[in-house]
């Protein structure tokens, strides 16, 4: 007797176990190593691992056209996975697998399986993004939330899918009445008191003498203006409300972005310690202004919407450039994620390392 895999079907995930000789479910396996030295201020619990791979003639040959017998493993433990995208010409996957912990003093070891024309389709996207997210927008090919709160977003005013990413595909903002709708919901509504809001963007020109959004809530300018603000001013410095209604509660920083290139912005909020943090590209961004102490009420967020406000008024306040992969959680991620974060998100290849099929 040899043991051999074989799906086991129950609760939308896959399982594994040991059985006597027959037909192996899963034909193929390549293992994947997360170095310690890319994992910041670990272990971090149920960490979603961006596994991007830009090409593969085994994935080509040996997975199904639709992609649905490629499933992960952490030695015998199934992992949950959400396949963002498959092509089964060049075998290019993005796949994000929620990793139960990732350590930063030991190494990582999964395996990609794959090779079964039976399977049924082994991801489980919800489970990827089980609470605390409240909202998870890949933008490749869809508009959807891939959590099970369902908050799909809407493109307004031509803005659709289709647009270059950082993660697969994104969405392009024409900086004159493009913005992304997610109507208010209670999930989004309790980021109020902690919070940790992302999304990776690329600016045309972050100082171009006018107001841009990267999100607001569709009551921040209407009285008692109880809404969300996170833009650049008209000379570039970058800022974030976690409440509007005194009009000087608000985080304040230089410029930290380079026009043309993607970068990973973060934003952290706790009402219960009254801070809020500015990251990008993985680091805190230096503040000229921190609303410690300043902060004392909860925000009361409406819609919720990217890249523009019809409500702002007088000068245009619509954002020129690109966006990718927002996420809205309902936790104040710590710094160590946000790096390690940005470190998988930034260099996918050298952060998982793909070994040969086996």
């Amino acid at each position: 007797m040899r043991a051999v895999w074989v799906v086991l079907a129950g609760c939308g995930r896959i399982g594994f176990s040991a059985t006597a000789d027959g037909p192996v479910p899963f034909a193929h396996e390549k293992t994947i190593t997360i170095s310690r030295a890319n994992v910041t201020g670990g272990p971090h619990a149920s960490f979603p691992v961006l596994v991007e791979i830009a090409a593969d003639a085994d994935l080509a040959a040996g997975a199904r056209p639709d992609g649905y017998d490629i499933a992960f493993t952490e030695g015998a433990t199934p992992l949950p996975y959400e396949r963002e995208r498959f092509d089964p010409v060049t075998g290019a996957l993005i796949a994000w697998v929620s990793i139960p912990s990732l350590p930063s003093d030991a190494d990582t070891t999964l395996q990609l399986h794959y090779g079964n024309p039976d399977a049924a389709d082994q991801q489980a996207p919800a489970q990827v993004w089980a609470a605390p997210y409240a909202g998870v927008w890949h933008l490749g090919d869809t508009l959807a939330d891939s959590t099970s709160a369902h908050n799909d977003a809407t493109g307004m005013n031509g803005l659709a899918v289709g647009a270059a990413g950082q993660v697969g595909g994104g969405l392009r903002y024409d900086g004159v009445d493009d913005y992304l709708a997610v109507s208010n919901s209670a999930g989004l509504d309790a980021t109020a008191t902690a919070a940790t809001l992302s999304t990776w963007i690329t600016w045309d020109n972050p100082a171009a003498g006018h107001y841009q959004f990267v999100m607001s809530s569709s009551n921040r300018f209407v009285t008692p203006r109880n809404g969300y603000e996170w833009a650049v001013q008209p000379d570039g410095h970058y800022y974030f409300y976690p409440w509007g209604g005194t009009e000087t509660t608000f985080d304040y920083a230089n410029d930290p972005f380079t026009a043309g290139a993607w970068h990973h912005a973060v934003v952290t909020m706790d009402l219960a310690t009254s801070d809020v943090l500015l990251y990008v590209d993985g680091a805190p961004v230096t503040l000229l202004q921190d609303v410690h102490n300043l902060w004392t009420q909860a925000a009361d967020p409406a819609d919720w919407l990217w890249g523009g406000n019809p409500a702002f008024g007088g000068n245009p306040a619509y954002f020129a450039g690109s966006m990718d992969e927002m996420r809205v959680a309902t936790t104040v991620r710590s710094p160590g994620w946000i790096a390690t974060e940005y470190a998988n998100q930034h260099s996918p290849a050298t952060f998982c390392v793909v070994g040969p099929e086996r």
